[in-house]
């Protein structure tokens, strides 16, 4: 019978231990942090599964909401709306933590580098006054089109 380990990296393919130890990091906390439909999800695919302990349910919810993706609106969308530098620290922090899981393999310079490039992509979709706010508290630019709007 496989321990926990060998069977969530076996179920989620994951082939190098860095990748199941960030599995179980992001995973770790309560349940009541996930979502509704997370939650929903993760329920059912423990039932289908029949191993559930509140690891793996943690681990079903992660999988859900980083390895399936989450659209850019959900992922720069919110940065839009920051007013200042603390904010905005934090709001970079979950978005190169997310890129890193994603991206087995990237460090985290390329990660931050991916993540002000398209903050400063995605601001030019706002307003002129979002986007230089954005632009100023985010320290980025645009990727083709720098400052002008």
């Amino acid at each position: 019978m496989q321990d926990h380990k060998e069977h969530t990296m076996n179920y989620y393919g994951f082939t190098t231990e860095e990748q199941y130890n960030k599995f179980i990091e992001l995973s770790e906390g309560p349940m009541s942090n996930f979502p509704q439909e997370l939650t929903d999800y993760a329920k059912a695919e423990c039932n289908r599964i029949g191993f559930c302990g509140e690891v793996l349910f943690g681990c079903i919810a992660t999988y859900v909401k980083y390895c399936n993706g989450i659209p850019a609106k959900d992922l720069y969308g919110p940065a839009m709306k920051v007013q200042n530098a603390e904010e905005a620290q934090e709001h970079l922090d979950r978005i190169i933590e997310y890129l890193l899981f994603r991206n087995v393999g990237w460090d985290y310079d390329h990660a931050s580098d991916v993540a002000l490039q398209n903050l400063g992509y995605f601001a030019g979709y706002y307003d002129a006054e979002t986007h230089e706010r954005v632009n100023h508290l985010f320290n980025t630019t645009h990727p083709i089109f720098g400052n002008d709007y």
